[in-house]
């Protein structure tokens, strides 16, 4: 059994998302950003509240960044839930 059409729909917009030069553009700067903020982290001195500040920021670049790929892992266990699923 095949995606039900509002899964499709959901899965199609984030291909779409994925697709567009913005969302590519996007995704540079925060490995850009993320790597920039690793090289802060070791030259500067910091604070526990720095640190904790920096690692709540590389979580977000992470999730980001790891989106696409979780959205495709997604979209395969969806499908094998489906067809898992499908009495046929």
């Amino acid at each position: 059994m095949a995606l039900t059409p509002e899964q499709n729909e959901i899965f199609d917009a984030y291909d779409r998302m994925f697709a567009t030069d913005g969302w590519k553009m996007l995704i540079d700067d925060l490995k850009r950003n993320q790597e920039d903020l690793g090289k802060m982290m070791l030259s500067s001195p910091s604070t526990n509240d720095d640190l904790w500040f920096c690692k709540g920021r590389n979580d977000v670049f992470q999730t980001l960044i790891g989106l696409e790929s979780m959205m495709e892992q997604l979209r395969k266990m969806t499908e094998a839930q489906n067809v898992e699923a499908d009495p046929v």
